[in-house]
């Protein structure tokens, strides 16, 4: 009875947002899940799961069970306590807002996020339908990446009023209640066109963990935004990047003799589910990226893909004209074959791929073990030395995003990326707190 006990209060103070544990999920789901599901397949023979055309590297398998082991590793066993603290402290992060600057704060901010929208939909580089975009080819769209989170900062300045003045009962809330919803809205109705399910889903994200961090939010509710994400915004971003496959799913008949879809009804629900399954796992599996790099067994960069961190923290392209561009996953996506050659996409080399391409096996231990670390130390600094501050809660939000979603491309555009955010959200920090508030910190 102990037993079940603790593990029910495990599992009921499980905090899925805290970053260490939202990465290490998404990892297994993204380099994991499909594996272990085909060899389950082959072992217990389940019908339709099996390896079939899937071809596992076991050894490149065995390199994702290590990174994942070490990332734990380093995430769990490496306390950085002291040196959260001390930077928590230093950057005033624990300040409490000033709630009366918070309306033009977030005026400012929503007004310039809706002016860098507006440029990126007249630009052409509002979505991937638009071609020869005139404000990609221009040396100041660089800066186009940083400015366009300050939609974002508006949508997280409005919610977290909304739920500190609901949490107070304070009358105000109406008002940002219907502020905070009127921005959300506004961002799903931006996002829907462009086909981009990263940016559909991020107002969900970003709703869901400023709530778990204000006010509460309980598994169930979790669990229905994730089914409701698998079931419509994966689907819907499939369809909408490619309207022919309607056809192709409501026309498919099932292969299998066993499973009766000759009837109209049943046949469809099928594809639904075989619609609901290829959109997520086709976008959202990467060990099959990982497994391609290992195949390609390309000599060792040794640091030099890690290196354009520094780069990329350059000055902008409107100074340094003839600075690099440091992507490189077109070029790794046609090289690697996961391209067509007349595809003009980019693949990103994942997190895992990329410490494997600088430095082998040694990478992926050595490079898994310091991002945990580096994961407990942000969580730290943002969250528990500040006691979920709503500014530690502002920066962790985004940074989650950024974390998360690069876990699928280069690490040195990603974080380099998350630095210069970082300086804009602290400037955002600076002007939201109470001038002379300087908080103790424990």
């Amino acid at each position: 009875m102990k037993t079940a006990d603790w593990l029910k209060n495990k599992i009921s103070s499980f905090n899925i947002f805290e970053i260490g544990n939202s990465f290490a999920l998404y990892y297994l789901f993204l380099f994991l899940s499909a594996p272990i599901t085909m060899i389950i397949g082959d072992l217990i023979r389940w019908p339709g799961i099996a390896s079939g055309e899937y071809n596992i590297n076991y050894l490149a398998f065995f390199y994702l069970i290590c990174g994942f082991a070490f990332f734990i590793i380093g995430y769990y066993c490496c306390q950085t306590f002291s040196v959260a603290g001390r930077i928590s402290k230093f950057l005033r992060l624990k300040s409490e807002w000033d709630f009366k600057k918070t309306p033009w704060i977030f005026a400012a901010a929503f007004i310039f996020g809706l002016g860098i929208k507006i440029l990126k939909i007249f630009g052409g580089a509002y979505a991937y339908w638009q071609q020869n975009s005139w404000l990609e080819k221009s040396s100041f769209f660089s800066l186009l990446g940083i400015f366009d989170w300050f939609s974002y900062v508006a949508l997280i300045i409005a919610f977290t009023s909304y739920f500190y003045f609901k949490k107070n009962n304070d009358a105000r809330y109406y008002l940002w209640q219907k502020i905070a919803w009127g921005t959300f809205i506004l961002e799903i109705i931006y996002a829907l066109p462009s086909c981009n399910r990263t940016i559909m889903i991020m107002p969900i994200v970003f709703y869901l963990i400023l709530k778990s961090y204000i006010l509460n939010v309980s598994w169930k509710q979790v669990f229905i935004v994730a089914i409701g994400i698998i079931i419509i915004i994966f689907p819907l971003g499939n369809i909408c990047r490619n309207p022919a496959i309607v056809n192709l799913y409501l026309n498919k008949k099932s292969i299998n003799e066993n499973i009766a879809t000759n009837h109209k009804t049943m046949r469809n629900i099928k594809n639904s589910r075989d619609l609901i399954s290829n959109s997520v796992f086709s976008r959202l599996d990467q060990s099959v990226v990982f497994f391609r790099i290992v195949e390609m067994n390309e000599p060792l960069l040794y640091g030099k893909s890690l290196l354009n961190f520094f780069i990329s923290l350059g000055p902008p392209r409107f100074i340094w004209h003839n600075k690099p561009v440091i992507s490189g996953g077109g070029d790794f996506g046609h090289r690697s074959g996961l391209l067509a050659p007349d595809v003009k996409s980019t693949v990103g080399v994942t997190i895992i791929g990329d410490w494997y391409m600088n430095f082998g096996l040694a990478g992926i231990i050595l490079g898994m073990f310091f991002m945990g670390m580096l994961f407990r130390l942000i969580y730290e600094c943002l969250i528990k030395k500040t006691n979920a501050s709503f500014s530690g809660v502002m920066i962790y939000s985004i940074f989650w995003i950024n974390i998360i979603k690069g876990m699928e491309d280069w690490i040195a555009p990603v974080y380099a990326g998350l630095v210069k955010i970082f300086i804009l959200l602290l400037i955002v920090h600076y002007f939201l707190i109470r001038r002379g508030n300087y908080d103790k910190e424990n």
